[in-house]
């Protein structure tokens, strides 16, 4: 039996250690980068500014509301949208933002806009789950069918 030995040759073009060391230097030097160098004159780049939208407004979701506005005032966020089921306490929300956050009644709506970033969400204890794990699951609501 003869037995001849291959012996596997290197592919050329860049090595593993190369690719390592390029790709770390590439992404750290955006760590560098002044944020005004990214952004155009005027406007905000996309990681400058969060478009936030808030469920629950009564109780401590004034006090959130309020921190919100204070950051809103300073450029870094934008109140998109407010919501609570409880009609009073959505006006009163809605006056707050001074008319300019959407207001709604039923936190689905929300949770299917795609311009919004971050959902604050300051329902009551037992109102958390729901509005938390719905995006997570990506299922608003399906029915189940069954035949027979």
């Amino acid at each position: 039996m003869n037995r001849t030995t291959s012996q596997t040759t290197k592919p050329a073009g860049i090595g593993r250690r190369h690719f390592l060391k390029a790709s770390a230097l590439a992404i750290g030097a955006f760590h560098f980068v002044p944020s005004g160098v990214l952004d155009a004159p005027g406007q905000p780049g996309a990681n400058s500014r969060f478009v936030i939208a808030q469920i629950g407004v009564g109780g401590m979701g004034k006090t959130h509301l309020n921190n919100l506005l204070r950051f809103q005032d300073e450029g870094k966020v934008h109140i998109a949208a407010v919501c609570d089921c409880d009609e009073n306490r959505l006006k009163t929300a809605f006056q707050t933002t001074k008319n300019q956050a959407t207001p709604y009644r039923d936190y689905r709506y929300i949770l299917e806009r795609k311009d919004i970033d971050c959902v604050l969400i300051a329902a009551p204890d037992h109102g958390h789950a729901v509005p938390t794990v719905v995006p997570v699951v990506g299922v608003l609501y399906r029915p189940l069918g069954l035949s027979h």
